[in-house]
């Protein structure tokens, strides 16, 4: 039986995560629907595993696992997301996520992707880990945004979601001349000057 802690701005996803967890035997020690909240579960509850989506206000899930990695105990960290596994999953990799499991698969997956991370393993089928022959070459907006740091892709996101600078700075709690900073780091990358050519960059490589 292990401690988890479960991170999903979606009650039903919640509800269902926390019924097959609980059949399996383990101790859901608390329900956030925010980043924010989640890290502060996660520093009282101090769960042996945090089941997170990507998807989430307030902070955003690439954010909250770094912070999440931060914590002393290190919990494990299994990302529930429906984020295209084919770009995201080595993102959440990266980032310190020991697991990625898809939402649009079985929910079976999910109890597999536990265990497999509680027992000291990492869950990242290959299937998911690239849409493309690893082999190949990237193309230039590939290595673009390959490029870009976890941060950069959070702003990118929320830019491409309709969110205002104000918007975004406090959803991942920076001020707001950062995320101009931001904003214009990512015009230089992606080479697009207007809000509407990052917007359409973001769409074209599946960022939302």
């Amino acid at each position: 039986m292990a401690k988890i802690l479960l991170i999903d701005d979606h009650p039903i996803v919640r509800m269902a995560a926390r019924m097959l967890l609980e059949r399996e035997g383990h101790q859901v020690v608390g329900e956030a629907a925010d980043g924010v909240t989640g890290l502060s579960q996660a520093r009282e509850t101090q769960p042996r595993l945090v089941l997170l989506d990507l998807d989430i206000p307030a902070l955003g899930g690439l954010e909250l696992i770094a912070r999440l990695r931060s914590l002393e105990p290190v919990p494990s960290i299994l990302v529930l997301s429906a984020k295209d596994p084919g770009f995201y999953a080595a993102r959440c990799l990266r980032a310190g996520a020991h697991g990625y499991v898809y939402k649009r698969e079985d929910m079976a997956d999910l109890v597999t992707g536990v265990k497999a991370v509680l027992a000291g393993y990492r869950y990242f089928p290959d299937a998911f880990m690239t849409t493309d022959d690893p082999n190949a070459p990237l193309s230039n907006e590939a290595k673009v945004l390959d490029s870009l740091s976890d941060r950069e892709l959070t702003v990118l996101r929320y830019l491409a979601l309709g969110y205002t600078n104000k918007q975004i700075a406090d959803q991942i709690l920076i001020n707001n001349k950062t995320v101009s900073s931001y904003k214009a780091r990512l015009q230089e990358k992606v080479g697009e000057q207007s809000l509407v050519g990052l917007v359409e960059f973001a769409k074209r490589n599946g960022v939302v």
